[in-house]
């Protein structure tokens, strides 16, 4: 990442880079600190070598052409031959018969969905193209109709990155809902008749994406979450983890540190606001700089990292790993519609469980 410091009067420019992370043997002398110790996030950038006054700072984005040459670099030419290499698995015409004993699991048997439920051995299972939990009893909401009942009068939050962006959309898109997008970090649907508003709002840094960003548009979840008014009819969405794939463990943990703050400062406030957490998923490993910054691995280590941090605070972790890896599609980062609307199911039946 790199931050561009400009300034007008003198009409120069200089980019310098960034970092959440800097290596003790540094000189903080060396660099402007932009963190936000109340939300626990750390944010350096090495000052310009031009006289060029802080405050001056307007715009940054992701390096991606430095990033690129620092991934050819970690690789040797041998291990470079390795990838990428065709994971796909090619369809035959060869069938499995399966035959069972009569054993079932009664949806009736299992506790409605909610937060702090106990680890169960699997998720669940797809059949015939449907998702069937096994932590919680999964509602269907085949319709338009049905879902709006289920939301009616609520405010559904969901802050985090482009995969939970698609629940969202999905559930925008599904319902018919009016929506105002003015730019890619916040966006917003609403249903007079219901009574049912949903957001938006990105992440921003650490990102991936091509973008550049305004230095007074920057914000953090942790903030998005001190801005909401809770209550009984508010529902907050959280889901942040591809972004953070090509940053150190110690990044990620600090975040949802500080996310899990803003949780309970929230929670004394509003005590029945319902959060929900939506786990990272498996990938695609097309290129070679998806093996090198999209590990499976390290997407589980995450999840596995989430579940620690928040495990007594009341959140419902809402697990989508099983489903990602066991689903009839190939990997990819962002699951195709039929497995978003199972998403979307599990989603609903935390919300309006009973």
């Amino acid at each position: 990442m790199v931050w561009c410091f400009l300034d007008e009067t003198r009409n120069i420019s200089e980019w310098t880079p960034c970092s959440s992370n800097i290596v003790n043997r540094v000189n903080l002398r060396d660099f402007y600190d932009f963190s936000k110790p109340t939300i626990n996030v750390s944010f350096y950038c090495q000052r310009p070598k031009r006289p060029i006054h802080c405050p001056s700072i307007t715009v940054c984005h992701r390096d991606n052409k430095g990033t690129l040459s620092v991934q050819d670099e970690m690789l040797t030419a041998d291990e470079k031959k390795m990838f990428p290499r065709d994971l796909s698995l090619e369809e035959t015409s060869s069938s499995i018969k399966i035959r069972t004993r009569g054993i079932r699991v009664a949806g009736s048997t299992l506790p409605l969905c909610a937060p702090r439920l106990p680890e169960t051995v699997s998720e669940g299972y797809w059949f015939n193209g449907t998702w069937n939990g096994l932590r919680c009893q999964t509602r269907r909401f085949p319709s338009a109709r049905s879902m709006l009942e289920c939301l009616r009068n609520k405010s559904l939050h969901f802050l985090g990155d482009s995969t939970t962006k698609q629940w969202w959309k999905y559930l925008t898109t599904f319902l018919g809902l009016g929506n105002r997008e003015p730019d890619r970090y916040r966006t917003s649907s609403v249903n007079n008749e219901y009574n049912i508003n949903l957001t938006f709002l990105f992440h921003q840094f650490p990102t991936n994406a091509k973008l550049t960003i305004g230095v007074n548009r920057l914000s953090y979840v942790a903030e998005g979450i001190d801005d909401i008014v809770g209550g009984p009819d508010v529902v907050i969405i959280l889901g942040l983890w591809a972004h953070y794939m090509a940053e150190p463990m110690e990044t990620f943990r600090s975040r949802v540190w500080g996310i899990r703050h803003a949780i309970e400062r929230l929670h004394s406030r509003y005590p029945d606001t319902m959060v929900i957490w939506r786990t990272s998923n498996t990938n695609h490993h097309g290129r070679l700089r998806h093996f090198v910054e999209n590990s499976d691995w390290y997407s589980y280590q995450l999840l596995l990292e989430v579940k620690k941090i928040l495990e007594d605070v009341n959140v419902a972790i809402l697990d989508v790993w099983e489903m990602s890896e066991s689903m009839w599609h190939d990997a990819i980062l962002h699951p195709p519609e039929d497995v978003i609307k199972e998403h979307v199911n599990l989603l609903l039946s935390y919300i309006c469980a009973d």
